[in-house]
């Protein structure tokens, strides 16, 4: 099957696609419709600094009940007009939807652990955006509830840590409800380091979604963490991968990136989901990485574009405490291999799996995002908006 793709430009109406001001009723949503199956993401700065992707989920974004994750670990820079922030973004898919906000920090008109109310129609926005630039005070473990479906993107802009080197990068992702969470995870590590100097660890956060939740890390007997509703808990990754179990659905949030350039993806859980199918686009030359999550047998049956070569069973590894039921693959592409802006087609005639890109260099930004489905399993695996 020929697959094509298309880039809509959308920087001449920036200024009603932004979500600002916070605290501010907005027409500002984006819908997203076709008459068949697509594979969607937003971009930011595709060839500038400052990137990353949002890679839009669909039905699997639309839901009621939410719990923010974010890091605290960087900070946001200072240096600039309008000043970088962390926050969350709603809109909503109905008339008459009313949402229930109750911040864990400080935002913008509203103090911490007090609950508000938004309404909205269809398509009408609404930013949540602390008013503090200091990673412990970003929005992790925030609640919103709302009586009809919406959808949340998060973003944390401009962040930046010494000890990683002078970069500063947006980090962003489209979130998931309640309902398509889940109580294991794998993450695989990606590419920071030092420009020049050596590799930095990953940071991962495990937000709990319901108290009395214990989270054990890479077969351990004893929790790493125990955790009660909005708690996150902060892991450093250094090995090449991260088995996360928890006796309570958590969401999983990676932050991960190339030399000093971060980048931030919301994880899907590994059980009852996947895809057998999922398409993608190289968006820049930068150095490009397909991190590959499959369960044993299927690591001899991926195809890209119908190319039985370009991805070996010999590049697998299992995953520590997964007692050889999953493998993971971390894979580089020339440009010549996947040449930029071209779409390509992953598939696996076996197994269900999941795929996520990193694609960025020092000097020039980071995107990173999972394409694969983070619901149920379905027949039809690739994204349809509706």
């Amino acid at each position: 099957m020929s697959y094509q793709t298309q880039t809509v430009n959308l920087t001449a109406n920036i200024a009603s696609i932004e979500n600002a001001p916070a605290n501010t009723v907005l027409n500002y949503g984006l819908l997203i419709e076709s008459t068949s199956d697509i594979s969607a993401y937003y971009e930011v700065e595709s060839t500038g600094n400052n990137p990353d992707i949002f890679t839009l989920k669909a039905h699997n974004a639309i839901g009621l009940k939410f719990v923010i994750p974010a890091q605290s670990f960087w900070g946001n820079s200072s240096a600039y007009v309008p000043t970088a922030f962390s926050a969350f973004d709603i809109v909503a898919t109905s008339d008459g939807t009313t949402v229930t906000i109750t911040p864990s920090n400080n935002i913008v008109g509203h103090t911490a652990n007090v609950a508000f109310t938004v309404s909205l129609n269809k398509g009408q926005t609404y930013s949540a955006r602390a008013t503090s630039r200091q990673a412990a005070l970003h929005l992790a473990g925030s609640v919103v509830n709302s009586n009809k479906p919406i959808a949340i993107t998060i973003s944390d802009d401009a962040v930046t840590k010494a000890s990683y080197g002078s970069c500063e990068d947006l980090l962003g992702d489209q979130l998931v409800p309640l309902t398509v969470i889940g109580d294991e995870y794998i993450v695989s590590k990606g590419y920071l380091a030092k420009n020049p100097g050596p590799s930095l660890a990953d940071k991962v956060y495990i937000t709990a979604a319901h108290n009395g939740t214990d989270v054990y890390l890479n077969g351990s007997g004893a929790p790493a963490a125990s955790l009660n509703k909005g708690d996150t808990y902060e892991v450093s990754l250094t090995a090449n991968d991260l088995h996360i179990l928890a006796t309570q659905n958590v969401y999983v949030l990676h932050v991960t990136g190339v030399g000093c350039e971060a980048a931030m993806a919301v994880v899907p859980r590994i059980v009852c989901s996947g895809s057998s199918e999922i398409s993608f686009v190289r968006s820049s030359s930068q150095d490009f990485y397909l991190l590959l999550f499959v369960p044993a047998g299927g690591q001899g049956s991926f195809e890209i574009n119908g190319n039985k070569h370009m991805v070996s069973s010999s590049s697998f590894k299992s995953v520590m405490s997964s007692f050889g039921q999953w493998k993971v693959a971390r894979l580089k592409f020339s440009n010549t291999d996947i040449v930029t802006g071209n779409p390509y087609t992953i598939t696996n005639t076996n197994k269900l799996f999941h795929a996520a890109i990193i694609n960025g260099n020092s000097g020039f930004g980071c995107v990173y995002g999972f394409f694969s489905d983070f619901d149920i399993v379905r027949t039809d695996p690739i994204f349809h908006f509706k």
